[in-house]
């Protein structure tokens, strides 16, 4: 069950200051030694599926902070057919996935940064194609 809002508002300072201190102390020194940097999900997720950590709000608060956090310079973001995604985690119901499927999609297509992968595809085609995206962002910063 969602936290109340003040309860939901304190968790999400802490994953703010978690990821900008975060950014800070470990990526950005990995980034200046040209490293490479692999997050699963991000700050964003909290809005995308907010049942993970038990959010309640304050999703406008989430999109304000959002935009202090460090982006990432190639945001790969993987999406199936509901049904498919439904058969590999069939504990979230279909809908839930329609839903978080089309959030993760606006969210890419609002960025240049981002490449939408079907991953209903079979993985060596999906590894490919991100390897491809990964190789041409770091080629042309």
């Amino acid at each position: 069950n969602p936290s109340g809002t003040l309860a939901s508002s304190l968790r999400l300072l802490y994953y703010w200051i978690d990821h900008v201190l975060g950014y800070w102390a470990r990526i950005w020194p990995a980034r200046i030694r040209s490293g490479l940097v692999v997050m699963e999900r991000g700050f964003l997720d909290m809005s995308v599926d907010p049942r993970r950590y038990r959010m309640a709000g304050p999703w406008r608060l989430v999109d304000v902070l959002a935009r202090a956090v460090p982006g990432p310079d190639l945001h790969v973001v993987l999406v199936a057919h509901p049904e498919v995604l439904h058969h590999r985690k069939p504990e979230v119901p279909i809908e839930e996935m329609r839903r978080q499927t089309a959030e993760w999609e606006r969210i890419a297509r609002s960025s240049a940064r981002a490449r939408i992968l079907d991953a209903g595809r079979p993985l060596d085609e999906v590894r490919t194609e991100a390897l491809r995206a990964l190789i041409q962002c770091r080629s042309h910063p």
